[in-house]
């Protein structure tokens, strides 16, 4: 194997090359492929960092505001659970969606903004819909008094509902209705790939076209295990200066059941190849789906729009930059009880008072009592047939 810096083909000019080897610097998902392709060295997959809920806590931080200051872009995952109202089980929970907004920053950081449970109504009933909607929809508040918005969300349409019905179609409706009005919400569900194909194979998360299918509108088949390999591979990876890409708000560390959500399933071989999967009788993992969903949407919003292909480039534009500052203050995030309060929520379980009786999953935050927001609605955007790699 020979490094493209010898080889003679044309394509292999070194102003070439060194036009795709500087971006990769701050592109740690694309760095793999440059140090593949250009230098024909065997990728580094972090061997010996493991991502642990210890590990994980000691991330925690404190935020100035629902959004960090290096923060310039906003994605959302969503998922949903079937339940269990038998009250006889000591786990029973009603039908529900669980929602994670996540918040992308240069050089390959990322942070949890918000976490939530909807659990009040059956999902996707009229008054579920509202809930999400309202959620989604909502402004997010910067310190100086800037706002984001969430620019793309990804829905699972897997899973079924107490009486046994898929939620295909109630997902496919949801989106495509919101699509319509120039929203982006994609309905997607996973392909069956093994992780050890998926980590070879250049095959993007997001497809280069929607799948279809008569009378249900559109709906995306992603790479599922491909998105969880990236994502694992982005929260081992430190920044230089000390410190990791990806950081955790105190507050959601001090949620009972987040963080062993978040790191619930993990990496399992047969003959056939490696899966990522929860063991049975483990957290369901729903924290670590929609952190998944959300960076799908996140390679959705980067493969139809130029504006996000290159999302450092698209960061530096809007004037956002990778800080070494370190907050020292209240803690301000969205799921902190100060912010709950202010905002009219039910605050929060916090780890403190489990062992007070408060329960062992992650409470429901009661999203009817927020103050409505007023979002001006943008016109449809056309898609671009521009594909990236993501």
């Amino acid at each position: 194997v020979v490094t493209a810096f010898m080889s003679r083909f044309m394509g292999s000019i070194w102003k070439s090359l060194i036009q795709e080897w500087m971006p990769a610097q701050a592109n740690p998902e694309e760095l793999e492929t440059v140090v593949n392709n250009i230098l024909a060295e065997p990728w580094d997959e972090v061997g010996g960092v493991t991502v642990e809920p210890e590990g994980l806590a000691a991330r925690a931080v404190d935020l100035p505001a629902e959004v960090p200051d290096w923060v310039g872009l906003l994605t959302c995952g969503i998922d949903k659970q079937t339940g269990n109202t038998d009250q006889s089980k000591v786990e029973s929970r009603p039908p529900r969606s669980e929602a994670q907004v996540v918040g992308w920053g240069p050089e390959g950081r990322f942070i949890p903004i918000a976490y939530l449970v909807f659990d009040k109504h059956t999902p996707f009933s009229p008054e579920a819909n509202v809930e999400l909607d309202e959620f989604r929809r909502r402004l997010w508040m910067k310190r100086d008094g800037s706002t984001l918005k969430i620019e793309a969300t990804c829905i699972d349409m897997g899973g079924t509902n107490s009486d046994g019905v898929g939620y295909a179609d109630d997902v496919r409706a949801y989106c495509n209705d919101r699509s319509r009005r120039g929203e982006n919400c994609w309905a997607i569900k996973g392909n069956n790939t093994r992780l050890n194909k998926a980590r070879s194979s250049d095959k993007p998360v997001w497809p280069r076209k929607a799948s279809r299918k008569t009378g249900t509108g559109q709906w995306f088949q992603v790479e599922t295990q491909r998105a969880k390999f990236k994502i694992d591979y982005l929260q081992k990876l430190t920044i230089a200066g000390g410190g990791f890409l990806f950081q955790i708000p105190r507050s959601l560390v001090n949620t009972v059941g987040y963080l062993d959500s978040l790191t619930a399933e993990s990496i399992h071989g047969n003959k056939r190849g490696d899966r990522w999967f929860a063991p049975k009788g483990r957290n369901t993992g729903e924290a670590w789906d929609t952190l998944v969903y959300a960076y799908i949407a996140r390679c959705g919003l980067q493969a139809t729009y130029k504006k996000w292909a290159d999302l450092n480039l698209a960061l530096r534009d809007a004037g956002i930059k990778s800080t070494g500052e370190v907050y020292v203050g209240d803690d301000r995030s969205f799921n902190s009880p100060r912010r709950q309060a202010e905002l009219g929520y039910s605050p929060l379980v916090d780890a403190t008072d489990a062992s007070n009786g408060a329960g062992e999953q992650m409470a429901n935050n009661n999203i009817e009592q927020a103050k409505p927001k007023v979002v001006r609605r943008r016109q449809p955007v056309a898609r671009s047939s521009f594909v990236s790699r993501y």
